[in-house]
């Protein structure tokens, strides 16, 4: 007996268990959403249980800025740690070679990981190279054939699907081909203009419709969540939630984003949460980039270094260690040049001040004018030039 008993017990703490398996990763980023209408950044008015609970059990980012105010070259930086000069995606509607290095999804396949996309807009189609290294990428589709004089060519508008028919998806995948590990990427594309969100966000925020998308998508990620609480997977979960860029709301005359590298459009919510690896309750005031995710997760999973980042580590922050200050970080718009012929936008961002290189070059000073309102180039030329 008591060699049988031996034997069981040995048997339970065999490699190739279940807890002995790598961690999961899920990366839900949120397209146009800025930090400061969650409630977890200090929102009075916003409905995001959801995202305020992983903040809760995890770690807070509280100065997360984006590498540019475009949807694919932020997720490209996102997925790769490369700024987007790097890897050459500077537009939507650009294309990303497939000699220009890995991403994540590649990275995480040749370790034995189950890879998963669902994006919610033809601005992230697999057509232009993001989807390299995703076993399965859902993306939606509309096709339609014009002719006009007799000459047919090809139409594909840019499509959008909201955000329940994304997470519909992405409970088939967990509840099918998903194996563990797996890495599961959701995209949720819902607070890009133009507003509607469905009843009853619609009715909830009547006068504020873009917080009503924001609460819409929340619910959703509560769906997805609970659905790994309920298979007893979200705690060998590593969970990480930001966004691509954020939205003007008339700030500096832009009502939207992409022409403008403001705050406005750059600081983004950044969260995670892994039980036993990511501290809980934690607000980080550490500057971090959209290019430091993509080291920190395989950081935090206990993974090599994905070739040729530029971005940093901050897992040792998120497990509530010391750490250094970062140095500046990167921002960029090409949209300016590429659409209108006017001059590119570029930026650095040291968490405290912010250059931004125009043809009037702008200086400001974070802490004191968080608006960006009151440009001091002009008088601090000695921080200018450095």
């Amino acid at each position: 007996m008591l060699g049988l008993a031996a034997m069981v017990l040995v048997g339970g703490c065999a490699p190739g268990d279940a807890d002995d398996r790598p961690p999961n990763l899920l990366l839900i980023t949120l397209d146009t959403t800025r930090a400061d209408h969650l409630g977890c950044y200090g929102s009075a008015t916003a409905s995001t249980p959801n995202l305020d609970r992983i903040a809760t059990e995890g770690a807070l980012f509280e100065t997360s800025i984006a590498v540019g105010s475009i949807t694919l070259p932020s997720h490209l930086s996102l997925l790769t740690g490369q700024y987007p000069a790097r890897h050459g995606v500077r537009l939507n509607g650009d294309f990303w070679p497939p000699d220009r290095g890995e991403s994540l999804a590649g990275h995480l396949g040749q370790r034995g990981y189950s890879t998963a996309a669902v994006v919610s807009t033809y601005v992230l189609s697999a057509e232009f190279g993001i989807a390299k290294g995703f076993a399965e990428y859902d993306e939606p589709r509309e096709e339609r054939a014009v002719v006009p004089a007799g000459d047919q060519f090809r139409h594909q508008p840019i499509v959008e699907r909201p955000a329940d028919e994304s997470t519909d998806r992405a409970l088939e995948l967990l509840a099918g081909s998903l194996t563990e590990p797996f890495f599961l990427w959701v995209h949720y594309y819902d607070p890009h203009g133009s507003y509607e969100p469905p009843e009853p966000f619609a009715s909830q925020f009547a006068d504020n419709l873009y917080d009503g998308e924001i609460a819409f998508v929340d619910a959703q990620i509560g769906r997805l969540l609970e659905r790994l609480r309920a298979d007893g997977r979200f705690d060998r979960t590593l969970v990480a939630v930001t966004a691509d860029h954020g939205e003007s709301l008339g700030e500096h005359g832009e009502d939207t984003h992409g022409l403008f590298i403001y705050d406005a459009t750059l600081r983004v919510p950044l969260l995670l949460r892994h039980a036993g690896e990511v501290a809980p309750g934690r607000r980080h005031d550490r500057l971090v980039s959209g290019v430091d995710l993509a080291p920190t997760l395989l950081d935090l999973l206990g993974l090599p270094a994905l070739d040729g980042v530029e971005g940093q580590s901050f897992a040792a922050a998120a497990r509530g260690q010391a750490m250094s200050a970062r140095s500046a970080v990167y921002a960029e718009s090409q949209l300016p040049l590429r659409a209108y012929g006017w001059s590119p936008l570029y930026a650095l961002h040291d968490g405290r001040h912010k250059l931004i290189e125009a043809p009037q070059v702008e200086f400001y000073d974070l802490r004191a004018d968080p608006g960006e309102t009151t440009n001091l180039a002009s008088t601090s030329t000695a921080e200018v030039d450095e």
